[in-house]
């Protein structure tokens, strides 16, 4: 599993908690709750590439940019998923 994976399993508990609770209340459609997802995950990425970055000091910064950007997209991908299921 890549480190991208492992964070986008890690923050998926969170990201489908906080976009549960953004269902029952979001009118705003497919393109805002993308819009929402996205951004929370890549807030959520950013704090476990970040506790990376502190314990292995040789992880560059556009590494770790890549690294934000790929967990962020593979926990869109899962809890959009997710969220489908939901709403059906």
């Amino acid at each position: 599993m890549t480190a991208a994976s492992r964070i986008a399993v890690q923050i998926s508990p969170e990201l489908w908690e906080s976009t549960r609770r953004k269902l029952g209340k979001s009118s705003a459609g497919k393109n805002g709750l993308r819009d929402y997802v996205q951004t929370r995950a890549a807030q959520l990425a950013q704090v476990k590439v970040d506790e990376m970055v502190r314990s292995k000091s040789s992880l560059s910064g556009r590494a770790a940019n890549k690294l934000i950007l790929k967990a962020a997209n593979a926990a869109t991908k899962m809890t959009l998923e997710k969220a489908a299921h939901y709403l059906n």
